[in-house]
């Protein structure tokens, strides 16, 4: 058997400026030139589910639907979208996501045009009071996020790195739809070095996945049982921000991670394990899951790169250009590529996506093993737990 390689997906057509595409139709122009507040109230409460999605049309080589996002709020009171990773290209300006009210009632509405086949999670906020740079500085993003809301009108949720609650948005033509709202029993917290590490005891085959603290609310130990997979999962924490980034932007850091899970989980299962099936990371655990390919094979047997952050160098910084450490040591031939590895990455991921494909391109021209997805969709988790199984269950029948 071989891993399945996906063809890269067409571009997203957008605005000139990055910004996805956004229409008034016919529909919502009459309701706002002639209001009716009751027309609008029966609207939103006889959609069956929000957003309302629209048959799909073609444009720029890619299947488009209209998506209305709609809200029912206080007179007054400014609403945005934020669509993770495509309304929120322009942060310095709030004004290309902003709802639509429907004058002298509590409906607001905006419509985009999103792919078919998209994946992507969202958050409705109230933005009143607000300027409409507020998100240009971090500072004022986390407050835009941390006013954010799910759709009362779509009951696919999950949680966020940054917390609180968003809504998932499946288009009608997407690889995946739906996961599970509660998780399985038996999962067991432990602790190695100051790090926190999960353990949910499975089969003989060990699957670790960085980053337990977003991983703990996602119940993938239900969606990997759904799947039919009995593996092992162990969630090693990363702990701070910065703690983070330390840990898993260079080889040895993640060997050492890895290692601390590894010693947790083995006394959990009561049986010593020395190495890691397959090691799954998305973004900086993604680039530390490429690390321990290259440099650490001795310790993992397989690998899933979701949106590896391949621009990293050492003393580098977020938006430097052109390849970093990991992609230019594979590039000269100095990386072991003996592990098989699944790469997924984001269409919507700006600076990653065209990184990932390098990586790919790299592995290929030394005869790696390899998978590779491109999904429409950011930098976010609403993708990578469905990606992450499809991944899982390529690799268990590779690995057989």
């Amino acid at each position: 058997m071989t891993l399945t390689q996906h063809p890269e997906l067409p571009p997203t057509p957008r605005t000139g400026d990055g910004l996805p595409l956004r229409v008034r139709p016919e529909w919502w122009r009459r309701l706002v030139e002639e209001p009716d507040a009751s027309q609008a109230g029966d609207l939103y409460a006889s959609a069956e589910r929000l957003p309302l999605t629209s048959p799909a049309t073609t444009r720029g080589g890619a299947e488009l639907s209209e998506v209305t996002f709609l809200a029912e709020a206080e007179p007054d009171t400014e609403w945005i979208v934020h669509l993770n990773g495509i309304t929120d290209r322009r942060r310095e300006t709030l004004r290309p996501c902003r709802l639509e009210r429907v004058p002298g009632t509590r409906l607001l509405g905006g419509t985009f045009l999103i792919p078919t086949d998209a994946v992507l999670s969202y958050r409705l906020t109230d933005v009143t009071g607000l300027p409409d740079d507020a998100g240009g500085e971090r500072s004022g993003w986390l407050e835009v996020h941390r006013r954010g809301i799910p759709d009362p009108g779509n009951p696919h949720r999950m949680p966020t790195p940054l917390g609180g609650v968003a809504s998932v948005w499946h288009g009608p033509d997407a690889p995946w739809s739906g996961w599970p709202v509660s998780e399985v029993d038996g999962w067991v917290e432990t602790s190695c070095d100051g790090v926190t590490v999960r353990v949910l005891p499975g089969n003989e085959r060990v699957v670790v996945c960085f980053d337990a603290e977003y991983w703990r609310d996602l119940c993938l130990g239900a969606a990997v049982r759904e799947a039919g997979l009995r593996h092992t999962l162990v969630q090693i924490g990363s702990g701070t921000r910065e703690e983070r980034a330390v840990a898993l932007t260079s080889p040895e850091h993640a060997a050492e991670h890895l290692r601390r899970g590894l010693r947790a989980a083995s006394a959990v299962l009561g049986r010593e394990v020395l190495h890691a099936d397959v090691v799954a990371g998305e973004s900086f655990g993604g680039l530390a899951v490429a690390w321990l390919l290259a440099r650490h094979p001795e310790l993992v047997r397989a690998g899933v790169v979701q949106s590896g952050s391949f621009w990293h160098r050492a003393g580098g910084r977020w938006g430097d250009e052109g390849p970093g450490d990991l992609l230019r040591l594979l590039q000269q031939g100095g990386a072991d590529v003996t592990r098989p590895v699944v790469v997924q990455v984001g269409t919507e991921e700006d600076l990653l996506l065209p990184l990932n494909r390098a990586y790919r391109d790299a592995l290929l021209q030394q005869g790696a093993q390899l998978g590779y997805r491109e999904v429409r969709g950011g930098h976010d988790y609403a993708w990578w737990r469905a990606g992450l199984i499809e991944a899982l269950g390529e690799l268990e029948r590779l690995q057989r």
